[in-house]
């Protein structure tokens, strides 16, 4: 079952459209329409089981730090499942696990999240 289409991601308080621009076989692309923007979902299967799902982040005609010239910088954010094969981590218990990281990193405000993207540890 694929994600709906098109996606949309609010960053600064605007709203974008990620319509789907590609998926072939376990890997589904949807981007923006000024490319700025792309949010891969893809699973694989070997020994073990990994699900991704990564945000891709461009901003286009930033002054290099060193050159000074007008350069597009890109920042990435991913969210990597990895998991054994078989039921030892069904996908209700990895839900549990889930809700429970995702509180450590929300609470207060987003202070965790503030903390690792300033460097601390």
């Amino acid at each position: 079952m694929s994600y709906a289409d098109p996606q949309s991601i609010t960053i600064d308080a605007e709203t974008v459209s990620l319509p789907r621009v590609s998926q072939a076989g376990q890997t589904a692309k949807y981007r923006s329409a000024n490319g700025a923007f792309t949010l891969t979902v893809s699973h694989q299967e070997g020994k073990r089981k990994r699900s991704v799902v990564r945000l891709d982040s461009t901003q286009f005609g930033v002054a290099d730090p060193y050159t000074g010239l007008s350069v597009d910088q890109s920042a990435s954010m991913y969210l990597v499942i990895d998991r054994p094969k078989g039921d030892a981590f069904n996908p209700a218990s990895l839900l549990e696990h889930w809700v429970g990281f995702d509180a450590l990193l929300n609470a207060s405000s987003d202070a965790a999240i503030t903390k690792l993207i300033a460097g601390e540890s």
